[in-house]
C-alpha cells in the first residue's frame, strides 16, 4: 500500500466520523430541548415543591448521561525519537503513531437508546411526582371547604341555640316548664355545641382559603363514562407511573439488542502512523486494524436477563393500570351516586331551611316548649350536615380519580358528549 493511499484512506476515515458526530450532537442538542420542555411543563402546573426540583435534577442527570454513548473512545497518540540529539546517536528519527478506538455503531446506537428510555423514566416518575401532589393538595383543599362549610353552618346554629337556652331558664324561672326539663334542655344543648362544634383543619393547601369547592348539589345533562374501556383507554395512554415502567422496559429491550449485537465482529482499534527520517527529507506512512471477535456466551446470558427484566417490567405496568382502573372506577360510582341522589339532597335541603324558618318564628315568638324548638333545631343541622358528608365524599371521590388517572372529575368524559381535554 503506497503512502498516498494510505494517507486518502484516513482522511476518508476522518470525514465520515466526523459527519457522524455532526449528526449525533444536532439530535442530541433536539433531543435536550425536547426533554427540558416537557420538564419546564411539568413544573409550570404543579406547585412548587423541593421534592419535584429534585426529581427535574434526575432527568438533568439522566440528559447528561445520554451523550456518554460516542462511536469514537478515544484518541491515543505516540511520538518517539523527537529530540534533535537523538539522530546523531542514529536514531531513526521522528515516530507519530495514532490509535483511535472505535465502538460498535449499532451496540453504541442501542446504548443511547437504553439511556433515552432511562431518561424518559426520570420524566415519569417526575410527573408521578407532580401528580401524586396535585391528589394531595386536593384532599387538603377538599377536607378545607367542608371544614368552612361545618363552620358556617355551626355558627348558624349556635347562633339560634344560645337564645334557646336562655328562654329555656327564663321558662323555668316563670315556672311554664320544671326544673328536670330545664336541666335537661341545658345539658343537651351545651353538650351538642361541644359535639359538633369543627374541630381544626389545616384550611388549604396554599396556607388561605381552599382553591377547590366542594361539589354543587345538582344533576349533570349525562352520566360520566365509567365503562372499562374508557376507564382502561384514559388510564394506559396516560398514568406516569405506568409510563415509567414501560420506558424502564424500553431501556431493558434497548440493553438486550446492545448484548446482542456487541457479539458481532468489530475493530478493536484503527491506527495511523507516520515515520520521518531525521533530515525530513522521507516519510513512510502505515496502517494498523485489529478486530475483535467475541464468543458471545456471556453476552447471551446477558441478553436472556434484559429480556427478562422488560417483560417484568410490561407485566408489572399491566398491573398498575388494572390497579388504578380498580380505583377509578370505584371513584366514578362515587360521584356517580352522589349526582344521582342530587334531586334527593334538594329536597332534603328544602325541607331544612322550612324547618329554620319555623325555629325562628316559634323561638322569636316564644311559641311551645324549648325542647320541642330545639328538636327541630338539632333536626335541620342534622340534614346539613349530612349533605356536606356527602359532598365531601364525593370531592374527595374527586381527588381518588385524579391520582388514579390523572384527570379531574370535571374534566371526564360523560355518555353522549365528549369529556373536555385536561
Amino acid at each position: 500500500m503506497t503512502s498516498h493511499h494510505t494517507a486518502g484512506r484516513a482522511r476518508e476515515l476522518g470525514v465520515v466520523l466526523l459527519a457522524a458526530s455532526v449528526l449525533v450532537s444536532c439530535s442530541g442538542a433536539e433531543r435536550r430541548a425536547h426533554v427540558r420542555a416537557r420538564v419546564d411543563e411539568i413544573l409550570r402546573e404543579a406547585i412548587d415543591s423541593p421534592a419535584l426540583q429534585a426529581e427535574a435534577a434526575r432527568v438533568e442527570a439522566g440528559l447528561a448521561r445520554e451523550g456518554e454513548a460516542s462511536v469514537l473512545d478515544g484518541i491515543n497518540l505516540r511520538v518517539e525519537d523527537v529530540s534533535p540529539r537523538a539522530a546523531e546517536l542514529g536514531g531513526r528519527g521522528i515516530d507519530l503513531e495514532t490509535r483511535l478506538s472505535i465502538r460498535n455503531p449499532w451496540a453504541t446506537t442501542s446504548e443511547r437508546r437504553a439511556r433515552e428510555a432511562e431518561t424518559d423514566e426520570a420524566i415519569a416518575e417526575m410527573r408521578q411526582r407532580a401528580l401524586e401532589l396535585r391528589a394531595e393538595d386536593c384532599t387538603r383543599d377538599i377536607e378545607a371547604a367542608a371544614h368552612l362549610e361545618r363552620q358556617a353552618i355551626f355558627a348558624r346554629y349556635e347562633e339560634r341555640l344560645r337564645p334557646l337556652l336562655t328562654w329555656s331558664a327564663e321558662s323555668r324561672a316563670a315556672g311554664t316548664i320544671d326544673e328536670l326539663e330545664a336541666e335537661r334542655v341545658a345539658l343537651e344543648g351545651e353538650r351538642s355545641l361541644e359535639k359538633r362544634r369543627p374541630r381544626f383543619v389545616d384550611v388549604a393547601s396554599g396556607g388561605g382559603r381552599p382553591r377547590l369547592s366542594l361539589p354543587p348539589i345538582g344533576r349533570e345533562a349525562a352520566p360520566l363514562d365509567s365503562r372499562d374501556e374508557t376507564i382502561l383507554a384514559t388510564i394506559d395512554g396516560r398514568h406516569p407511573e405506568a409510563a415509567s415502567m414501560r420506558a424502564a422496559a424500553r431501556a431493558y429491550e434497548a440493553l438486550s439488542q446492545r448484548a446482542r449485537r456487541s457479539r458481532m465482529p468489530w475493530f478493536g482499534f484503527v491506527g495511523l502512523s507516520w515515520e520521518f527520517d531525521p533530515l525530513g527529507s522521507a516519510a513512510t506512512i502505515g496502517g494498523e486494524v485489529t478486530v475483535d471477535i467475541p464468543f458471545g456466551l456471556d453476552m447471551r446470558a446477558e441478553t436472556d436477563r434484559y429480556d427478562a427484566l422488560g417483560r417484568a417490567e410490561e407485566h408489572d405496568a399491566d398491573a398498575v393500570v388494572r390497579e388504578a382502573a380498580t380505583l377509578a372506577r370505584e371513584a366514578l360510582g362515587q360521584i356517580a351516586a352522589f349526582e344521582e341522589s342530587s334531586d334527593r339532597l334538594l329536597a332534603l335541603l328544602e325541607r331544612a331551611d322550612r324547618a329554620d324558618a319555623v325555629v325562628e318564628r316559634w323561638l322569636g315568638g316564644r311559641l311551645g316548649q324549648p325542647r320541642q324548638v330545639a328538636a327541630l333545631l338539632e333536626e335541620a343541622f342534622e340534614v346539613r350536615y349530612e349533605i356536606i358528608e356527602a359532598r365531601e365524599r364525593a370531592g374527595l371521590a374527586g381527588c381518588v380519580l385524579l391520582e388514579a388517572t390523572g384527570i379531574a372529575s370535571s374534566q371526564w368524559p360523560r355518555r353522549g358528549r365528549e369529556g373536555r381535554a385536561p
